[in-house]
């Protein structure tokens, strides 16, 4: 067979011969629609590329490293990104290069390529998965045509086709990548049209913009929507939008432009337009039997199908209800990014006004009707901002995976995640807060004062630089509230002190990253763009990924102050009604301790408990002994464990012990400076716990989803940072340290 096909030359080709998107695209050429001259690299190339490579044992042990039904999203994106980096350091045959090269000489000159992806159960008519792998437009030359056709086969491994792999039924042995390369249609209006709208099966819905299609598909153009009457074709309603800007093909790639005036006071669409794009849906649906997203441009008058899939009807994902699907919708632009990043700025100063009044409520004075109030009015607040966490910070850490994947693409580098170094300009809240808690530390260490204060516990009588150090701590990084209230029964406070005084003047200092290495590193990415465009966006790019980086853990520091806020009510609460109702106060959730305030007579109804022998919890038995993760921090350790449960478990972390627990919070942070490394439930390169571990250098293996059940406080443990490979090497008496 033929490395290259033109599709005219095709004869009766299967699924599994060039994949679901261009067997589509061949019956419609064949049934008279008019598509752009178009090409197909068979499954077959894609196998000898994955035969002359030896990818198929790389992609074996990265997708069964760990069950992937356990794995979170960050942990896919990590996945995907290795086996992704495997593939750019891969080779295309001399025979393929060749064939690719015959392209240009038989598309008009001038004309750019699009390649697009068909794997072998991509756009069938149970699978539609719209999105799920990768396209790319305006490729101008071999080299990029190469660097191209290889991402696409990529893309078959991304994070997203890994989150549906029992769907796509992805192994090694079975899945393919077909590729299909078409002489790109510039077209001056261009759109999407469903020939049954996903939310009411009686219309039909057709969108548009002037310029490329690919300004509509990310959200970075608003188009104009029409609703049409199904059985007539009568447009019900249009939608119009502001029709600012289009994207145009550009020598450095898809540029948005604005708009004329006159293309800015009409839609991209007439009515007979509107009946003509809505003419071919209703073709397309009638040619595949089933109801079709229909993505066309028009060219000099000329209406143009560049491909049809089954339409996939979703609602909008609920996180708490289907994390797939939403994690998948944390992908954003390059511009919506950007808008975020403005938006967080303004959103981080309204956070800091707002913990400051909130702050200066008296808590301890007020009466309990007062304390009430407060809780509500700190309570509202907390909400407003968790939501805002979902909804604007949580995507934006895709600014950092988005720059780590250009980088890759562009530099194409042996460690995968080398550009997590080039991201560390700066530390972050949690390490200057580390760092403020080491000169807190030094200066108990000479202050006789408030060295008698401590071992006294009468935190009244601390020296004033040690009072001035603890208000930083809370006012500027975020630390309890209650450090501030220095009464002698304080257990926090003494908690606390005896931690720094006992064991934190020995902590480790954060890992500088040498300034020539990072000059280097800066200097070689950028060395990749070429002309001022370029480089300014490639600068905005990397900017936009340390922002993002920075963010990833800054943001949590932020939230964290409406939670310690509300936190410091209900503790009031209890300590008001603790003389009253005793021990059993502990168990009171929120709503019965503003009950038990307005009510000194309540008292919560006691649930019936099947009560347990006391004593330690004993190990889980045929556990392994080793434990297979993800690796997030380089490097060797070997030591004591200790599992924590409750962040008060850290008070007890000694010096060079190995902390194991679900994750890492910033609240957490203060105590990793002691570690000797970190062993974690959740995973991934970029999650908290393997950010804070990589500023101190200390070894981390994120996604050991048995590592609480399997590992007790006690264990003499090692981990592989390189590996993320946990070994049990002598277990303690089960319970010890907890």
């Amino acid at each position: 067979m033929n490395q290259l096909i033109p599709f005219a030359a095709f004869k009766s080709p299967g699924v599994t011969e060039i994949g679901g998107k261009a067997r589509s695209l061949l019956q419609l050429m064949r049934a008279g629609f008019a598509i752009p001259q178009s090409f197909c690299l068979p499954v077959q190339c894609y196998d000898e590329f994955i035969r002359e490579n030896k990818l198929a044992g790389r992609i074996e042990l990265e997708i069964n490293r760990k069950d992937l039904s356990e794995c979170r999203w960050e942990e896919l994106w990590d996945t995907a990104l290795r086996i992704r980096n495997c593939f750019l350091k891969g080779k295309i045959s001399e025979k393929l290069r060749q064939s690719l090269n015959q392209i240009f000489a038989l598309i008009p000159v001038d004309t750019s390529l699009a390649v697009r992806s068909s794997s072998t159960v991509e756009d069938s008519i149970n699978q539609s998965f719209a999105g799920l792998h990768d396209s790319y437009l305006g490729i101008k030359n071999l080299a990029q045509l190469e660097h191209k056709v290889i991402l696409v086969w990529a893309s078959l491994w991304s994070d997203a086709a890994l989150s549906y792999r029992k769907e796509l039924r992805l192994n090694v042995a079975e899945s393919k990548m077909a590729v299909v390369i078409q002489a790109m249609m510039v077209g001056e209006t261009s759109g999407i049209a469903f020939s049954q709208n996903p939310l009411n099966q009686h219309q039909a819905v057709i969108e548009a913009v002037y310029g490329l299609n690919q300004g509509l598909v990310d959200g970075r153009v608003q188009p104009d929507r029409w609703f049409l009457d199904r059985s007539s074709g009568k447009i019900v309603e249009h939608q119009k939008s502001d029709r600012r800007e289009k994207m145009v093909d550009a020598e450095g790639g898809q540029i948005l432009i604005a708009n004329s005036l006159a293309e800015r006071s009409r839609p991209p669409l007439d009515k007979s337009g509107v009946k003509k794009v809505y003419s071919l849906c209703c073709k397309a649906e009638k040619h595949f039997k089933q109801p079709q997203d229909v993505e066309w441009t028009i060219r000099q008058k000329d209406l143009f199908l560049l491909q049809s899939r089954p339409i996939t009807t979703r609602s909008k994902p609920d996180p708490k209800e289907n994390r797939r699907d939403w994690d998948l919708t944390l992908k954003r632009s390059f511009e919506n990014l950007l808008q975020l990043q403005r938006q967080i700025k303004q959103l981080l100063k309204k956070m800091t006004r707002g913990a400051e009044v909130l702050e200066r409520q008296a808590i301890v004075d007020c009466s309990d009707v007062e304390l009430v109030e407060i809780l509500k009015q700190r309570g509202a607040p907390l909400q407003y901002w968790i939501g805002v966490y979902w909804d604007v910070f949580i995507p934006y850490a895709h600014g950092m995976r988005l720059f780590g994947q250009v980088y890759n693409e562009t530099v194409c580098p042996d460690d995968p995640f080398e550009f997590v170094t080039l991201l560390q300009k700066e530390a972050n809240l949690a390490t200057r807060r580390n760092n403020e808690l080491l000169r807190l530390a030094e200066i108990i260490l000479l202050d006789e004062q408030s060295k008698h204060a401590i071992r006294s516990g009468d935190y009244g009588k601390l020296g004033v630089a040690v009072v001035e150090s603890l208000h930083r701590l809370v006012k500027d990084f975020a630390m309890p509230g209650e450090l501030l209230s220095l009464s002698s029964g304080n257990e926090f406070c003494r908690n606390f002190f005896s931690f720094v005084t006992r064991d934190f003047k020995t902590a480790r200092s954060r890992v500088e990253i040498e300034k020539n290495e990072l000059h280097e590193l800066e200097r070689r990415f950028l060395a990749k763009f070429r002309g001022a465009a370029e480089k300014k966006r490639a600068r905005q790019l990397l900017e936009l990924g340390r922002h993002s980086f920075l963010m990833r853990d800054d943001d949590n520091v932020y939230l964290n102050r409406f939670k310690d806020l509300h936190h410091a009510v209900i503790s009031e609460m209890r300590r008001r009604r603790e003389p009253l109702i005793g021990s059993e106060i502990a168990d009171y959730n929120e709503e019965d301790l503003v009950a038990a305030i307005l009510n000194r007579d309540f008292r919560r109804r006691r649930k019936g408990v099947k009560k347990t022998a006391a004593g330690p919890k004993s190990r889980e038995p045929g556990l392994k002994r080793q434990l297979v993760g993800q690796p997030a921090g380089p490097g060797f350790a070997r030591g004591v464990a200790r599992v924590i449960v409750a962040n008060s478990d850290l008070f007890a972390l000694q010096d060079g012990e190995i902390i194991v627990c679900d994750a890492i919070g910033p609240e957490m942070t203060f105590a990793v400076p002691l570690a000797g490394g970190i062993i974690e439930r959740r995973g991934g390169m970029l999650i908290h716990g393997a950010i804070i571990a990589r500023e101190y250098g200390i070894p981390c293996v994120t996604g050991v989803s048995d590592a609480i059940a399997a590992i007790k406080s006690g264990d003499n443990i090692s981990l592989d940072g390189h590996l993320g490979l946990v070994t049990i090497e002598r277990a303690s008496n089960f319970g010890q340290g907890r």
